[in-house]
């Protein structure tokens, strides 16, 4: 009876590992049905750059929107064109800023953004705008502007 045991543990162990081999090896391949899909981004590090007259792929939509949730700003990264309004909107459970980052001349400033509150902000000349929520200061994004 202690070899069937043994033999069965044996048996979960090896599947185990390689069901984790196989998690790990396709963790970073992209989805092909979602790869081109705009959507929230699943960590602050991704971004999604796409111009705002540029409709974005299957949905014929421009992106100039950002979703405040989970604690990011989704999609973390987003490129626009000058002139552009970006919106901000807070769909998490509690309040948040979008606020440009010291040493910026210029940037988003938002009141404290309560949950389903959303703020715009215009953006004028071409450049790089860092900003982060100054309630959760590990909050960060950026919109690059171009002409």
């Amino acid at each position: 009876m202690r070899k069937i045991i043994a033999i069965v543990a044996a048996i979960l162990v090896v599947t185990a590992i390689g069901v984790a081999i196989f998690l790990f090896l396709n963790a970073n391949k992209p989805n092909s049905e979602t790869e081109n899909t705009p959507g929230p981004s699943s960590t602050p590090s991704e971004s999604l750059q796409v111009q705002p007259d540029s409709p974005a792929v299957g949905e014929g939509v421009k992106i100039n929107t950002v979703s405040i949730v989970n604690m990011t700003f989704s999609p973390a990264t987003i490129s626009v064109k000058k002139g552009t309004t970006v919106t901000w909107t807070n769909n998490d459970t509690e309040p948040h800023t979008v606020t440009k980052v010291k040493g910026h001349i210029t940037g988003p400033e938002s009141d404290t953004l309560n949950p389903n509150e959303t703020y715009s902000y215009t953006f004028d000349e071409p450049g790089t705008y860092d900003y982060l929520c100054t309630l959760h200061t590990g909050m960060t994004g950026r919109v690059i502007v171009t002409e």
